[in-house]
């Protein structure tokens, strides 16, 4: 069976929306369960063509302050009934940090040393 969406394409669309706790619930189950397959610099260039650079980059911060804040923990434990590992979030956070640093460089995506 093939995929509907590529994982690129799945990170943008669970990312956009604002105030949706299964938005946050379903991003954080993708990154845990996905993140490593997920080609940063092409999500990178993606975000940057569709001009979606500044909202998903507030959306960003905003997730990663509320993983930091613990504020995601109790949503994720209200709709999955386990916790989410601190090691868990910790990867998470590393990998927006990563993909912040692609959407905000200014030169070549390529130019950019992998993690």
């Amino acid at each position: 069976m093939s995929a509907v969406a590529d994982l690129e394409t799945l990170v943008i669309l669970k990312t956009i929306p604002v105030g949706r706790d299964k938005d946050a619930v379903d991003l954080l189950s993708l990154l845990r369960d996905k993140r490593k397959e997920i080609d940063l610099e092409v999500l990178a260039q993606r975000i940057k063509a569709a001009g979606l650079n500044t909202h998903l980059l507030e959306r960003i911060r905003d997730y990663t302050k509320r993983l930091r804040e613990d504020e995601l923990d109790k949503v994720w434990f209200d709709m999955t009934a386990t916790r989410l590992p601190f090691t868990e979030k910790h990867e998470i956070i590393k990998w927006f940090s990563r993909l912040v640093e692609l959407m905000r460089s200014p030169r070549g995506l390529r130019e950019m040393p992998k993690l």
